[in-house]
């Protein structure tokens, strides 16, 4: 399958899903595949039908790669146990008003006074550290999730210390809405463990949609944890320290934009934008959806088409929307395989596990409709692991060979709404993945024009010509 697009230079390309490799092509030939919808087969012009078919393009249509083979490569890989994620309490301080759960949210369980207890989180600690001898089968990461991770601090700190006795190299994370490190004991605990941390903190709308439970505002707040931890330990801030910036139909881009690149305590920090526009949400649709949605995606177009200019330059909310993609661009594997990758998939608790404040497992914390185990039977249940693997195979394979996009769709288990696989909410978001996927496509080609270099550079766009 092709995809015939143009840079921002107008300069056409092909991208061909079956090789994921993209080529450079000049308008005669752009035109000729376009004449036959990218068919190959149909070319006239023998020459350059000749040219694709040296390249590798054909309109052969590959199958995806079954689960079983998947697992196979997977655990030939060897990667070893990456991370554990506990939700450790389904409590919060604030009440965030996108919030999945917040109550506006069909399905989805509420802010409850409810935690992970001690005991729970040492049969954890049991399972995936003492019965587990092999130091590359521990997980090499544990992350805390909520709720606030915070307000259950005491067993946080717990998990830490014994883990640390039983593996000195596995390290910590945590995402946090920040407000609870004015407390000196949990901010100097965190330090001195070297925690990874993520602060949720949306810049000047914060104190519209990020409040506390008295509905009070929380920037200020956040601005002053935030002047600490720099103040106090400037390393650690430098290194460590990264933010979650969620923008909504409230949140005004420019504005944003401009304050997280003028205001010092975000240079050169790692922001993850992540874009929230949920029909299914309270406080989305107090929005006009179609006004503010067109809203949001011309402001979004602006900054994707100002990043080949400015990109060298280390634009923090740019790179927070682009870079990532950019890099897994340029990294990609190329070559006919003969298979289509499963998308983005994992195999379910094969070097990740997600456990619940009750000790229900799942592949991720971003899937908690589906369990795969628990804690008191098994973690992973191969039979219910393989059963979800395959029913999400099963609707795949009947649409991902024709699209395009398939070889850098980023869809997996967790996008399949509300976790229940179905065909229809399989195929929800293929359109908005699909454009994601073609303006990202058209970004890498622009920056490339400008920089073969770009990205740490190890892949080389070839060209085809008349």
């Amino acid at each position: 399958m092709l995809l015939l697009f143009r840079s921002f230079s107008n300069t056409p390309y092909i991208y061909d899903s079956n090789t994921n490799d993209m080529f450079n092509i000049d308008e005669d030939v752009f035109t000729k595949l376009q004449e036959v919808n990218g068919h190959v087969s149909e070319l006239k012009d023998e020459k350059i039908k000749k040219s694709c078919e040296e390249a590798g393009i054909s309109d052969e249509i590959l199958p995806l790669q079954i689960p079983q083979i998947f697992k196979k490569e997977m655990d030939e890989l060897n990667l070893g146990f990456t991370k554990l994620t506990l939700g450790i309490t389904h409590s919060c301080n604030l009440r965030c008003s996108y919030c999945i759960y917040s109550g506006t949210f069909q399905d989805e369980r509420t802010h409850e006074s409810k935690h992970m207890s001690m005991e729970m989180s040492d049969k954890i600690i049991d399972t995936f550290f003492v019965k587990t001898e092999d130091s590359k089968k521990q997980p090499q990461i544990v992350i805390f999730y909520g709720g606030e991770p915070f307000v259950n601090f005491p067993v946080l700190k717990h998990v830490v210390e014994r883990v640390k006795e039983l593996n000195k190299n596995t390290g910590f994370s945590v995402t946090t809405n920040g407000i609870m490190l004015k407390n000196s004991d949990i901010l100097d605990f965190i330090v001195k463990n070297n925690f990874l941390m993520n602060i949720s903190f949306d810049g000047p709308v914060q104190d519209r949609v990020r409040i506390d439970e008295k509905g009070k505002g929380t920037f200020n707040t956040i601005i002053s944890v935030l002047q600490t931890i720099k103040e106090k330990y400037p390393e650690y801030y430098e290194k460590n320290l990264g933010f979650n910036v969620t923008v909504t139909p409230a949140t005004n881009l420019p504005e944003t934009v401009t304050f997280f690149h003028s205001n010092p305590l975000f240079k050169n920090k790692n922001l993850n934008i992540i874009r929230h526009y949920d029909p299914d949400n309270a406080f989305c649709r107090k929005y006009d959806l179609m006004e503010n949605q067109e809203l949001l995606k011309g402001d979004f177009e602006k900054l994707r088409k100002e990043y080949p200019e400015i990109y060298k330059n280390n634009p923090s909310f740019h790179n927070g929307c682009y870079l990532s993609t950019m890099i897994q661009i340029n990294q990609r594997s190329m070559g006919n395989s003969g298979f289509l990758p499963l998308n983005s998939c994992c195999y379910p608790g094969m070097n990740t596990v997600f456990v619940d404040i009750n000790g229900n497992c799942f592949a991720c914390e971003r899937t908690e409709h589906a369990p795969v185990g628990h804690i008191d039977k098994k973690p992973v249940d191969d039979e219910i692991v393989e059963k979800y693997v395959n029913t999400y195979y099963d609707i795949a394979s009947k649409h991902c060979p024709q699209c395009w996009a398939s070889h850098l769709c980023s869809k997996c288990y967790s996008h399949v709404k509300r976790g229940d696989v179905t065909e229809e909410n399989f195929l929800e978001y293929c359109d908005s993945f699909r454009q994601s996927v073609k303006s990202a496509l058209e970004l890498f080609a622009t920056i490339k024009e400008k920089d073969e270099a770009a990205f740490d550079d190890v892949k080389v766009i070839t060209s085809i010509n008349d």
